[in-house]
């Protein structure tokens, strides 16, 4: 009796064994699904933070953004005792592009545009239709006077855009 009582102990101590090997199988499948989901789940929550404060169409900080980012610099001022400067512009006569033209030239007309100003390396907000916001700190002086010769270089006759974003 001993005999067949110690055979079936052990007989079931390799069993457990091997339900044990599976079940760290799963465990580390399990922990991989898991780490993948978390990463994708990571990646998303990323992409939703960026569509909330960019604009679509042209990638620039919208205006939720730009709410956020003036009590953050309000604030930092008067901490500080430092200071900060926004440029706001607009496309004189930019109606003129859709009248002339179409939606679609109105889009790629502020999408160039937008790629310029994104290239002076300050906040840009596109804070309306064709508003647009320039965020500078203390330490931008170079470029507000960059922006400042880009804005003159660029936008002083909406009659050239139409000429440039022609859809034919």
């Amino acid at each position: 009796m001993f005999l067949v009582l110690y055979t079936l102990y052990w007989k079931l101590v390799l069993e457990n064994l091997k339900l044990i090997e599976k079940l760290k199988i799963q465990e580390k499948i399990l922990e991989e699904k898991f780490k993948k989901t978390m990463d994708e789940l990571i990646k998303a929550n990323e992409q939703l933070a960026e569509l909330a404060v960019k604009d679509e169409l042209t990638k620039l900080y919208n205006y939720r953004y730009f709410r956020v980012r003036l009590d953050d610099e309000i604030e930092r001022a008067e901490r500080y005792g430092s200071c900060f400067a926004l440029a706001m512009f607009d496309l004189d006569d930019f109606k003129q592009i859709n009248d002339k033209l179409c939606h679609i030239a109105r889009d790629r007309v502020l999408q160039f545009i937008a790629s310029h100003l994104m290239s002076l390396n300050v906040p840009v907000v596109r804070y309306g239709g064709d508003e647009f916001i320039l965020i500078f700190d203390k330490k931008s002086k170079e470029y507000y006077i960059l922006a400042r010769d880009l804005i003159k270089k660029y936008y002083k006759n909406p009659e050239d855009w139409v000429e440039i974003f022609s859809v034919k």
